[in-house]
């Protein structure tokens, strides 16, 4: 869990080179339940989480850049 909450917290603050990683409400919607999730069920697995959370992208941003314009 150490190494993904690194992970989150390396994303999400802004680098020098990038703008940040949490640019939009799907996003930080994503991952604020991410959080929740590994606040309340600390033996969660990392590759479960990583792939759930690809799966919700995947379903999300079509539809999110259908309706944004």
């Amino acid at each position: 869990m150490s190494v993904l909450t690194g992970s989150f917290i390396r994303l999400a603050h802004k680098n020098l080179d990038s703008p940040r990683s949490i640019v939009d409400w799907p996003t930080a919607l994503l991952a604020v339940a991410t959080v929740l999730l590994l606040w309340r069920f600390r033996k969660l697995q990392e590759p479960v989480i990583v792939a759930t959370a690809a799966l919700i992208g995947l379903a999300v941003f079509p539809l999110y850049h259908l309706y944004a314009h």
